[in-house]
Parts: C-alpha cells; structure tokens; sequence
C-alpha cells in the first residue's frame, strides 16, 4: 500500500543569502515569462537547475515560535508583497512564520493566512493552499493565477522549487542560489480541487522541499499562468530517508492543489484581489 507524504523538509542546515527589497509598488509585473534568471523547464528530481536572480519563485523557511528555521518549502510571488504557497508548510509543521529569499530579497513575513479548510488529515485536499505576506515590496516579477483553460488529462505543465534533487540536495544543505531547479511533468488524472502526475523515466517529479512550489501553464496568447501548488508525494512506505523525508523517483506520483477551483481560488483572491489571473 501506498502512502501519501507532504513535501515539508524538516532538518536541515540553514543557509544564508543576502539583501532586501525595494521596490514599492505591489501590483502584478509584465507577464511571468521571467520564471528565474536563467531558468531553463526541462533538478527538482531529474529537472535543470536554475539561478535565483529576481523571478517570481521564492524559497520560503518556515520559523517557528523561536525563529528556528524547521522547514523548507517553495512559493510564488502573486504581487510584488504578496506569496502564493502550501498550507500544510505551516499548519502540518507547527510553523509560526517565515522569512523569504529570492533574487536581492530576503525578509521575514509580517502575516501567513492558510485556507481555514484545510486539514492535515486529508490525503488528496483542496484547500492546501496559504499566502505570506512580506512588510515592504520585493524586487521581483509576478506570476498570475491560469483559470482560462481547466486541467486536463495530458497537459503538460512546469514544476519549480528549492526541493530535493536527484541526489538528495536540496535549500537545506546546499546555498538558495544553488537549488532552485526545474522541470515538466504531464497531469495523468484529476480529482477535486487537484490533479496528479506521475514521475516517469523520461520525466521528472517535485519532492521534499518543493511543497507550495507552483505548476505552471501558458495560456494561447503565451503568459504564463499558476495552475496549482505542490502538495505531497504518492510512494511505498519504504521509499523514504532516515529523516522521514521521500525519495522520489521513478514511479512517483505528485498531487497539487488545483488553483483553479472554487475553494482554492476564491480564498486566494480574498487576501490577493490585485493579483493577476489569466
């Protein structure tokens, strides 16, 4: 029997990274196509690694009521204020607050709001989404919610985040700068509120630290848009580190949360209404 495991990194080195924001507007910027300086789709596990510079994927560590970092995870930059990640980073971890890294920003966040529906106890959920919010505007581009085309069977969409390679390396022991990585993956079914894609030899999968990451889609008119937010990892009991956490690999099945639905979007849009949805 299979089991389902988040993608939270609970032990870890902290690594530092320089610089703040500066920018002062908080409304959404151009059209994403920026995913990250230099970054390529095509390590996630089995993925291309990308540079940090000032997209709109940022790693998040989740602090806890001492301001220890006890978790690694992923977001996206809605705004140039505002993140889009998973609710399980802080509810499942006991996760108090955060501080942000990407490009020249590197700031602790004044608010976390998780969708008040979700529950850890739920294998396949809906609601596994939240948004950190940082005190002042990050030098960055945006990325807005794709609701103009539903999630399909064989669409293929973009993975990115700071998550365990194919080496076990990930934002836990290696600088953020060096573990931002990417990749693609194809939706083999959808559930509600979520869609699933599996880890195949010829592609790729997310995996631990890579929770509340995005999925990414174009739209026809070529912007790109946030399709849904890594949720967990779908493996034998056996296939797990020392540590807890997964090893992905072949065979692999990755569920996001699907931004597109009702509960996920509506509750995004309550605390982001300036974001952009395409």
């Amino acid at each position: 029997m299979r089991s389902i495991l988040n993608l939270l990194f609970l032990s870890f080195l902290l690594v530092g990274c320089g610089g703040g924001g500066s920018d002062d507007s908080d409304a959404p910027s151009g059209d994403g196509t920026q995913l990250s300086g230099g970054c390529a789709v095509g390590r996630i596990t089995n993925g291309a690694s990308c540079t940090l510079a000032n997209g709109p994927v940022a790693l998040i560590y989740v602090l806890n009521s001492n301001s220890d970092p006890i978790a690694v995870c992923t977001g996206t930059f809605l705004t140039s204020r505002k993140l889009l990640t998973a609710a399980h980073c802080f509810v499942d971890s006991g996760g108090k607050s955060a501080q942000v890294i990407t490009g020249s920003t590197n700031s602790r966040a004044t608010k976390i709001s998780v969708h008040p529906q979700y529950r850890p106890t739920d294998s396949i959920s809906q609601f596994d989404v939240a948004v950190v919010e940082l005190p002042q505007a990050a030098n960055v581009t945006t990325l807005p919610i794709f609701a103009s085309e539903g999630a399909s069977r064989g669409q293929r969409f973009t993975i990115i985040g700071f998550g365990n390679d194919e080496n076990g390396d990930s934002a836990a022991n290696v600088p953020p700068n060096e573990s931002l990585n990417a990749a693609s993956m194809i939706i083999e079914d959808t559930r509600s509120g979520a869609f699933l894609a599996s880890y195949d030899r010829t592609g790729s999968s997310i995996c631990s630290g890579d929770s509340g990451g995005p999925a990414l889609r174009k739209n026809r008119d070529g912007l790109t848009g946030i399709l849904g937010v890594a949720q967990a990892v779908l493996i034998d009991p056996d296939e797990v580190r020392p540590d807890g956490t997964p090893i992905c690999k072949e065979g692999t099945v990755a569920i996001f949360t699907n931004t597109q639905s009702g509960s996920a979007l509506d509750f995004i849009l309550s605390l982001v209404p300036e974001a952009g949805v395409i």
